[in-house]
Formats: C-alpha cells, sequence, structure tokens
C-alpha cells in the first residue's frame, strides 16, 4: 500500500502546512478488554482441508451480515475454528442457528491476540464495503454500477484495513482498474486456438490471469455449483459466494485456464476481461495528483463512515505524518556533492563541473550491445546512440564505445518476450563472457513484460556465461534524444546510468560532501534513509555517506526542493 504525503486543500476544509498520509485513523481505540468466545465445530473435523476453509470463509460471511464480529481461529488454537469478538448478547441466538448444523461447542474467553482482532476488522470492513453496494475485485473495491459502464476504465479504491496503535484505521487510495469486456471476435479466436491460446484475460473475483479457451456451450442458468453443503444454480453461485449479482441465467459461459489453480475452469462472460497490456499508460484526464487522490479518497470514506466494531460506531479522520507515529523533519539543505579530483561543488554545478573534474571514482571504459525491436528505425537509433556516447565523454566518465560484434546491434524481429530472449541468448552464445553493457530499448507494446523477461536472461548464469549488465530505455526515448529540445539532460541522464552500471559496486558519479540528515539531532550522520535526491536501494555502499533512497514513505510532493525525513518512532 503506498503512502502518499501532500499538504491537503479542498472541500470546504484546509490542512496547514503538515504533511497527510493516505491512511485514516479512528477518534477512538479498540476496548481494553474484547470478550468473545473461542468455537470448535465438531461436524467439520471429518471434512477435508479445503472444504473445512471455505465453510468457515462462508460462516464469517453470513456472521458478519448479522453484526457479529469475528475472524477464523489461529493455527495456534488447533482445537477451534471460529473466534468472536464481543457477540451482543442478543445475537447469540442467531449466531446458534447459523452454526448448529455444524456442531458448535463454544467457550468464553478474554480475547488479547491483536493479530485475530485485526483479522476480525478487516473481515468486517470486507463485509461492511459488500453492504455498502461495493465488490471486492482482488484488493481493490468498485461499484457494480462502475463495472456495468461503458468505459474500460473503472474508478476504485484500494482499501487495506488495520490496527494502528491501538486504534482502527485504514489505508485508502484511488486507483484506476483497466477492465475490458470481451469481443466476439476474440472469443472465435481463442476457440479457434482451443489449448494454443495466448489471449490473455482476467477474472473475478479475484483478478487471477488465465488464458481463454473458448466456449462453454452452456449458460449460467443451465449449470449449478457446489457451495458449502449446498448446490446453487450458476447465476445464484455466484452471488451467494462471491456477492456479484449481475451474473444472469442467460450469461454465457466461457472456459478459461487459470495457471494459480491449475486447470480449466467455467466462468460467465460478465466476470471475464481481457488482460491489459503491461505498462499501459491511463489517458492523462484519469490521471490524479497525490493530492486530489488523497482527497478522494477522504470522500469515498465520508461514504462509508460509520463503522461498527466490537459493539462501537467509529469514524475516521484523515492522520498526520506525527499522528500516524512518524517523526518529520524539515530542513533547507546545503547540498554540497564531491566528484572528481576531491572537488567539492553545488548539486545544481555538479554536470558543469563533470566535464572539467570528471566522476568522484574516475573514468569508466566500457562497450555496449543495444537490443532494439523491428519498430525502431536503425540509423535514428544510431544516431541517438552518437549523442550519448558524445555526452558520456564530455561528461569525462570514460569512452563508450560499441562492441564489435553485429556492429554492437541486435534485432528483435517481433515485440515479444520471446522475440528479445531469443536475441539474447544469440549475444551470449556468441561473445562468450564478455565485459560489456547490454541497452535493451523497450517497444510501446508490452514493455513491462519485456523488460523483466530481458533482465532476467541476461542476468542469468548458465553454461559457464556470466551474466550482462543491462540498461533499459523505452523505445519514445530514442525519439526524444532525435527530437526534443532538452536531449542533452535525457543523454546525460542515461550516461550515468550506463557509467554506474559498467563501473559496478561502489561507482558514483557524485557523493554527498556530508550526509544529508547531518542537521537532524539524535540521528547518527548517514544512517537514514530518504526520499528526493536518488533512488538507490542499497543504503550500506562503499561510500557510507553516498546519499541513498530506501524510503518505506514515497514523498508525494517531490517538486518541492525541500526534502523531508520521515522517521518512525520507537
Amino acid at each position: 500500500m503506498k503512502l502518499h504525503t501532500q499538504p491537503i486543500r479542498g472541500y470546504g476544509k484546509r490542512y496547514d502546512s503538515r504533511k497527510f498520509l493516505n491512511l485514516f485513523t479512528a477518534s477512538e481505540r479498540i476496548p481494553d478488554k474484547v470478550e468473545g468466545y473461542y468455537v470448535s465445530l465438531e461436524r467439520l473435523l471429518d471434512k477435508k482441508k479445503e472444504d473445512r476453509y471455505t465453510i468457515i470463509q462462508k460462516l464469517v460471511s453470513d456472521l458478519n451480515s448479522k453484526g457479529i464480529d469475528c475472524a477464523a481461529a489461529p493455527e495456534s488454537l488447533e482445537k477451534y475454528s471460529l473466534v468472536l469478538l464481543n457477540p451482543p448478547p442478543e445475537k447469540i441466538g442467531i449466531v446458534s442457528r447459523i452454526l448448529e448444523k455444524y456442531g458448535p461447542d463454544m467457550e468464553i474467553t478474554t480475547i488479547s491476540d491483536i493479530k485475530v482482532i485485526e483479522k476480525a476488522w478487516k473481515n468486517r470492513v470486507r463485509s461492511h464495503l459488500i453492504a455498502r453496494g461495493y465488490l471486492r475485485i482482488g484488493n481493490h473495491y468498485i461499484t457494480k454500477r462502475e463495472i456495468k459502464s461503458t468505459s474500460k476504465y473503472k474508478k476504485a479504491f484500494r482499501v487495506q484495513a488495520l490496527i494502528h496503535y491501538g486504534r482502527p484505521a485504514l489505508y485508502i487510495d484511488l486507483r484506476t482498474k483497466i477492465m475490458e469486456p470481451l469481443s466476439d471476435n476474440l472469443i472465435n479466436l481463442a476457440e479457434e486456438d482451443w489449448d494454443d491460446s495466448e489471449i490473455r484475460v482476467r477474472v473475478l473475483p479475484n483478478w487471477y490471469e488465465g488464458f481463454l479457451v473458448g466456449r462453454e456451450g452452456r449458460r449460467a442458468g443451465d449449470v449449478s455449483f457446489p457451495f458449502g453443503d449446498k448446490e446453487y444454480r450458476g447465476d445464484e453461485y455466484w452471488k451467494v459466494k462471491h456477492g456479484i449479482d449481475f451474473v444472469t441465467p442467460e450469461d454465457e459461459l466461457l472456459r478459461v485456464h487459470v495457471p494459480v489453480y491449475g486447470k480449466t475452469m467455467s466462468y460467465p462472460r460478465s466476470c471475464v476481461f481481457l488482460e491489459f497490456k503491461s505498462g499501459t499508460s491511463l489517458p492523462e484526464d484519469i490521471r490524479k495528483e497525490p493530492a486530489q487522490r488523497v482527497q478522494e479518497s477522504e470522500e469515498f470514506l465520508k461514504q462509508i463512515q460509520l463503522i461498527n466494531f466490537l459493539g462501537l460506531q467509529y469514524s475516521f479522520s484523515i492522520t498526520s505524518a506525527s499522528e500516524a507515529g512518524f517523526v518529520e523533519y524539515s530542513f533547507t539543505p546545503k547540498v554540497n556533492v564531491m566528484i572528481g579530483n576531491g572537488k567539492e561543488v553545488t548539486v545544481n554545478n555538479a554536470s558543469r563541473e563533470l566535464k572539467n573534474h570528471g566522476p568522484f571514482s574516475g573514468p569508466v571504459n566500457g562497450k555496449y550491445v543495444v537490443i532494439y525491436p523491428d519498430t525502431v528505425d536503425l540509423g535514428d537509433l544510431m544516431k541517438a546512440m552518437s549523442r550519448i556516447e558524445k555526452v558520456y565523454s564530455e561528461l569525462k566518465l570514460g569512452d563508450l564505445k560499441t562492441a564489435d560484434l553485429n556492429n554492437g546491434y541486435f534485432c528483435a524481429e517481433e515485440c515479444s518476450d520471446r522475440a528479445y530472449v531469443e536475441v539474447i541468448n544469440e549475444i551470449k552464445m556468441q561473445l562468450r563472457n564478455p565485459d560489456i553493457l547490454a541497452l535493451v530499448v523497450l517497444p510501446e507494446e508490452h514493455p513491462t513484460e519485456i523488460y523483466y523477461k530481458s533482465r532476467k536472461k541476461l542476468f542469468e548464469s548458465y553454461l559457464d556465461l556470466k551474466p550482462i549488465k543491462a540498461q533499459c530505455l523505452r523505445s519514445e526515448t530514442v525519439n526524444k534524444i532525435l527530437n526534443d529540445e532538452n536531449f542533452y539532460y535525457i543523454c546525460a541522464n542515461i550516461a550515468s546510468q550506463c557509467y554506474v552500471k559498467l563501473g559496478g559496486s561502489g561507482s558514483a558519479v557524485w557523493i554527498l560532501s556530508e550526509p544529508a540528515d547531518s542537521p537532524i539531532r539524535g540521528v547518527e550522520a548517514g544512517s537514514s534513509c530518504y526520499a528526493y535526491y536518488d533512488v538507490s536501494r542499497r543504503p550500506r555502499k562503499k561510500h557510507r555517506h553516498q546519499l541513498t533512497a530506501r524510503s518505506r514513505i514515497p514523498m508525494a510532493d517531490l517538486s518541492q526542493q525541500v526534502p523531508n525525513l520521515l522517521v518512525e518512532r520507537g
């Protein structure tokens, strides 16, 4: 769950300059003493583990719908199936009726395990949102009306419930879910390919990935499915088990192979959606700034308040960094950095001074190969790379040249991860343990999938072949280098990344002349996690005072020229 920190203004309310998180905390603490029951269900003992799990989850859902807080018993309570928390005396009869067929035995107790209480709180939030008309898809909540809308971009909220310093709390973040219905043409194509279908889809309710196989040949009203101890007609099954009430008896069933289950299963067409392409950018009019996302999350919270839990009624409000248990430091930095020859310069002049003094770790010479899609013109790509080489040299980072093999350029003739992997295997076999850098140009289609598959294959060590260092860039970046008036800064950024990759561990273009957290009282200089200047994930590098970023709270307003350090108390 991301944490956004942002000064919030709007909706008739004005907050001061403190930072606020997308964390909403209850005004009241949970009771110091939580009475309840451990419940054993004798008639579940002879059932298979997966059947017991299904039945217990249905019982939790049924009890929650009647206003009874509960959770599945933890594994440490071996002989029990359920834990009931503060059940109202007048509802014990309801509990007995819901559980009677499973031979319940209820043992009164005091519940002190905060994990059990938090689990019950998560169940309560889920039940509360479903009762308010929201459908749970994976870890997102979305209205059924939104799902039925014609736009494939659906407004959703990611909600995570927790107990925070003794108070019920909610992380809420506005999200956009891409849900594109299947066309008749795609279903027909899948049926033609059958077992070889590569049409990727997502299925409700858990949003698992699958491969469309084709039509079942029946409709939801023609079949029945077991749930608990009963059989339900297809459309009723989806409503009872998943709370999905838009499946109709006429909804045709599709066959979808779901890898997480390892088998092909039947799904109503209204619950199957085309997998969106990884790396797909949202339209500009849908994108939200962090402050707006927090504000809309607050509006969403207003619609779902109040929430009953443990016999109390809770309301929630946005939480500042200090209220969340963090100490916030803001200070105006005097940022000087060290570059080559021990020269100390301001960070704003670092690029200019590099031309005179070079990088902190000295020059690094290297060779590279380029793997590119056939949608990128080779001539344009070579011009762009020559500009990067020139900037690399001008900044005195060293000499950057193409490798000798195949003039250094290798074309992946299809925009697919398979084509890129084949090219990488070819390079590895021909170069035989080269100490080079592979520049991977990602196509506009499926860039994320190709990025991860290419990195994995380049870093892979097999047949005595060593891993190859990699630097990726998008194909649109090539166009910017050739046509954008700010191409120099783009080249400088890529050149710096190539320098660090070629130089390996401990190489640095520049380091801070002193740790950024030096002005903060009570903090060991150089020991903090930062957000703002860099995004290194390894804070214990060769140069301890080199600026790193391992921030557990990504800052939302990084454009402000004041770094903020959030340190968790305790």
